[in-house]
C-alpha cells in the first residue's frame, strides 16, 4: 500500500541521497543509501521515486528522443542534458576505451563527466523492472 509520499534521488559520493516528502505531514527527510537497491527497499511504500539518472538505455547506440526534446526545451541550458550512454558502454572501467567505442559507433566521443556517471547509471539499470517503471521515473533538476 502506498504511503502517498514521494522521493527525489540523486547520486552522491556515499551512494544515493534521497529526499522524501510526506505529503500528509508536509515535511521531508534526507537519507543517504549505500546502494540503489537498498534505497528502493526502504522506500517500497512511496508512490513515486524521481531519479536524476538516465533510465531506459539504448542497445543500438541510438540517441534517445527524450534527451533531444529536453535539450530543445532548455534552450541555453541544453548542455546540462548529456546523451545517455548505450547499455553496452556501462561495462567499461577505463574512459579511453569507452570513448574509443563511442567514437567508433557514433562518430563522437563522450565526456569524462558522463563516463564517471556510468557506475550509477548501471546500478539503476540493473534494478529497473516493468513493475518499477510504474513508480520510478527519470528526472532532471
Amino acid at each position: 500500500m502506498s504511503s502517498g509520499d514521494v522521493v527525489g534521488v540523486d547520486g552522491c559520493r556515499g551512494g544515493w541521497v534521497a529526499a522524501r516528502l510526506s505529503l500528509k505531514a508536509m515535511r521531508f527527510t534526507l537519507r543517504v543509501h549505500k546502494g540503489f537497491a537498498a534505497l528502493l527497499d526502504e522506500n517500497a511504500d512511496v508512490s513515486r521515486i524521481a531519479v536524476d539518472i538516465p533510465i531506459g538505455l539504448s542497445e543500438c547506440f541510438a540517441a534517445r528522443q527524450c534527451d533531444g526534446e529536453a535539450r530543445r526545451l532548455l534552450g541555453e541550458r541544453r548542455s546540462s542534458v548529456f546523451p545517455a550512454p548505450d547499455r553496452h558502454m556501462l561495462n567499461f572501467d577505463k574512459y579511453s576505451a569507452a570513448n574509443a567505442l563511442s567514437k567508433e559507433r557514433c562518430g563522437k566521443g563522450i565526456s569524462q563527466q558522463s563516463f564517471h556517471l556510468f557506475a550509477k547509471i548501471a546500478e539503476v539499470d540493473a534494478c529497473m523492472s516493468v513493475q518499477l517503471q510504474q513508480r520510478v521515473f527519470e528526472v532532471h533538476p
